[in-house]
């Protein structure tokens, strides 16, 4: 995908999340269809807060989630940026990643910077 027109960006820093590497392959549909799909690195990331919840009276904790899905051109290239992740945020790094806000029904754009 490609803009033809950007007037705002969002920009996400990741600063650590479960991160697991995925094989190409491919599956059959129930119709016969042959779906393939590549490599990939999936980080799963989830922020956690407390709100007061007023009819309850109590704190309540709340989570938001958001999965980025990076394609990789093989899967010894997935494994090595799962790899490169990992050692990122186990030492304080951040990865910042400009995409757009969270639509299932299409493949956002992304830009990922290590």
């Amino acid at each position: 995908m490609e803009f033809t027109q950007q007037q705002y960006k969002v920009s996400y820093t990741i600063t650590g999340g479960l991160i697991r590497s995925g094989a190409s392959g491919e599956f059959e549909t129930d119709n016969k269809e042959v779906i393939k799909y590549a490599a990939s690195v999936r980080i799963t990331m989830t922020n956690i807060y407390e709100t007061y919840n007023e009819e309850t009276q109590c704190d309540d904790t709340l989570e938001s989630s958001l999965i980025f899905k990076i394609n990789a051109n093989s899967n010894v290239e997935a494994g090595n940026l799962t790899k490169k992740l990992r050692e990122l945020f186990k030492f304080g790094g951040k990865l910042q990643v400009e995409a757009d806000f969270p639509r299932y029904h299409i493949k956002p754009h992304k830009k990922v910077t290590l």
